[in-house]
């Protein structure tokens, strides 16, 4: 505004005084907007920040009122601006603040139109601006009611904000519920599927490749028959814990049926690294486990297959895998074949 009344008015005070304040305002704007959002907020900061915004729009439509029209920025100039004024402390999210910058810009707006009420020329002013002192009383109330339209802001952007904050958490509470166990918490076979498939077209490493253990854990039906529901469920969600401790960061970790879990992850060297790590899961998987005052020391079939030496999907993967496993159910042991 200070530039245009630079440009195109014949005086060119205002709009000099007007393009310093503008600079002015940048500054220290940008200078309380570091302490506002980089600091610790103090809400005093936010009173000084809007004060100084009306009082330097104030002091510039004195300069315009002074220097090139009296009449218009006392009046309807005025009650056009400030309103943004009082838009923008609503951007701060609190209510008493707009209050604040309502009152405040009603009270400069009538202070230039009481300084500048004797040099206006009533009869144009009457006619075509109503400069009177009826119509200054409608532009007051005009502000004052849109500053208390204004203080709904707030409110209204919490309520967007928290209705946003509520569909993203139900969005990720119905995503986790659709890769997620519920029991367990571990992946489910939709999740290991989908990483799978993805892994694999996405890949930009030629030849990578992917081990996955088939752990079924022995006598399983028996544990659930003679302790109850409960003490399965114990071991279900203490065995999922141990198989997520025991791999490494990135390998996945699911449960795919009743007591079928599912280890998959990518191979980076040899098949001893597979043996490795196939030991160590069978080895915290057997530990014993207390429930109840019962403990039971868990025993599981493991077995391996490999992506793409012996399989070209995650269903031929999970079947060679399987039979793998059986392998060694059959003989009732707990231990890993590899198909």
């Amino acid at each position: 505004m200070s530039i245009l009344t630079y440009l195109f008015q014949d005086n060119k005070t205002a709009g000099a005084f007007g393009m310093g304040l503008v600079g002015i305002n940048i500054l220290y704007n940008g200078f309380m907007w570091y302490f506002i959002y980089k600091k610790k907020p103090v809400r005093i900061l936010s009173y000084i920040m809007m004060t100084l915004n009306v009082l330097s729009l104030t002091v510039y439509n004195y300069f315009d009122a002074t220097y090139n029209s009296p009449v218009l920025t006392a009046t309807s100039a005025a009650i056009l601006i400030y309103p943004i004024l009082m838009f923008l402390a609503s951007l701060r999210m609190d209510r008493v603040l707009v209050w604040f910058t309502t009152l405040l810009s009603c009270t400069m707006m009538n202070l230039l139109y009481f300084r500048f009420y004797s040099s206006f020329h009533l009869g144009m002013a009457e006619t075509k601006i109503s400069a009177d002192w009826i119509s200054q009383g409608f532009r007051t109330v005009f502000l004052v009611v849109l500053g208390y339209l204004i203080t709904t802001v707030p409110a209204s952007m919490r309520r967007i904000l928290a209705k946003q904050d509520e569909l993203r958490k139900e969005g990720t509470l119905h995503k986790m519920k659709a890769q997620r166990d519920p029991l367990t918490s571990l992946y489910n076979r939709y999740f290991l599927e989908e990483y799978f498939n993805s892994s694999v077209e996405n890949n930009e490493e030629p030849g990578r490749k992917y081990a996955l253990l088939y752990i079924d854990l022995n006598d399983f039906k028996i544990m659930n028959d003679t302790h109850g529901h409960d003490f399965g469920d114990f071991v279900l969600k203490s065995v999922g814990e141990d198989l997520k401790r025991a791999v490494r960061d990135g390998d996945i970790v699911a449960r795919i049926g009743g007591d079928e879990l599912v280890v998959l992850f990518q191979l980076e060297s040899n098949t001893e690294v597979v043996k490795a790590l196939a030991q160590r899961i069978s080895d915290a998987i057997k530990r014993p486990r207390t429930f109840n005052g019962i403990t039971i020391s868990v025993k599981a079939s493991i077995g391996v297959s490999l992506f793409p030496d012996q399989a070209a999907d995650m269903e031929e993967l999970l079947k060679r895998a399987d039979q793998a496993m059986y392998k060694i159910k059959k003989e009732k042991k707990h231990g890993v074949a590899f198909a």
